[in-house]
């Protein structure tokens, strides 16, 4: 189920089955775990989960609790189903963590966030701190009694239980990142409603709310903003806080919006960059540096799918970057023979 079908989204789409869940068996039959399988898991979830950390861009390390793999295949058939649900009551505001279903719609990205921000005169980003761990089991709770869902208690509390660790939405959970849209309902609503009346564009992806306008946006808009999110019991990261004029550079989710959704300048040279040292010294000399040569062929290939999904395909320092790539890449091969 953790792949997009046809026939199941037409059979989903309305919620039809889901929706209609009134005790935790209705659930079991429905993600195709029996009934006692799933009350173990269940039972078992506090005890599931393995800790690790990944470093940050900007320095520290951000925390991962995973699922074993019991845990996960459950929390894996229930984010299915709850992303196909997300999906057809999204806020038009909200581009991250929004499962696109094929042949349904465009694809939500950073780009897609960034693009509605374009040559604004002013910009702001607000990042929420702690995002995921601000939801916690009461509030996933809360989110199964309400709409759409309308569950039982009983069936709300176990499914509160299952995608949630230490009280509290864990990082590194599959239902996490569409359990945070869904508590987010109200709050997105809400700041639509107040972005309208003040005349400003508002996005949200996933912790960074963006802000823009052709008026400056005073400090008591700001204020008004940062009660809102309050209001919602989200705290607001005042580091992150920042505001950008049509004079300098403006960034949305990492992503330039002055003249056109674009990266910066540094992404671009630091891709010449890895093609020249591959062009020069070779690909074993340049990739043993940091790296294996698996490692570094895949990492720049990525770079250059990030540039084409920001830039297009059609662009043309993307295709001249790709052209290079390519024949390096060939020429490789074929010393391999």
């Amino acid at each position: 189920m953790n792949a997009w079908n046809k026939n199941e989204i037409l059979k989903y789409a309305k919620g039809n089955d889901f929706l209609q869940v009134q005790e935790i068996g209705d659930l079991a039959h429905l993600i195709n775990i029996p009934l006692k399988d799933l009350l173990t898991i269940i039972e078992n979830s506090a005890e599931s989960y393995r800790a690790f950390k990944i470093p940050k861009k900007r320095g520290g390390y951000r925390e991962i609790h995973s699922p074993n793999s019991k845990l996960k295949l459950v929390q894996s058939r229930i984010n299915y189903l709850l992303n196909i649900l997300y999906y057809g009551m999204r806020p038009a505001c909200v581009h991250g963590f929004v499962k696109t279903i094929p042949d349904q719609g465009k694809a939500f990205s950073i780009v897609s966030n960034a693009a509605p921000h374009v040559k604004a005169q002013f910009v702001l980003n607000i990042d929420l701190a702690d995002f995921f761990h601000t939801i916690d089991i009461w509030r996933v709770k809360r989110v199964f009694m309400s709409y759409p869902f309308f569950f039982c208690n009983d069936v709300a509390a176990h499914l509160a239980i299952l995608t949630t660790y230490q009280d509290r939405l864990p990082m590194g959970a599959p239902t996490s990142p569409v359990i945070s849209n869904l508590a987010c309902f109200l709050f997105d609503r809400r700041m639509m409603r107040f972005a309208e009346e003040q005349q400003l564009t508002f996005t949200r992806y996933a912790d960074d709310l963006t802000f823009s306008s052709n008026r400056k946006i005073t400090e008591t808009t700001i204020i008004a903003i940062k009660d809102i999110i309050t209001s919602y019991g989200f705290v607001v990261n005042e580091q992150k806080t920042r505001t950008f004029t049509a004079i300098g550079s403006q960034v949305v989710t990492g992503l330039k919006v002055n003249e056109k959704v674009n990266v910066d300048r540094t992404y671009i040279r630091n891709i010449r960059a890895m093609l020249h040292n591959w062009d020069k010294n070779g690909l074993v000399k340049t990739a043993a540096q940091n790296l294996n040569e698996y490692q570094f062929i895949n990492i720049l290939k990525g770079k250059l799918d990030f540039l084409s999904m920001v830039r297009g395909k059609e662009d043309p320092v993307y295709q001249k970057l790709f052209g290079h790539f390519l024949g390096l890449y060939r020429n490789e091969m074929q010393l391999l023979k």
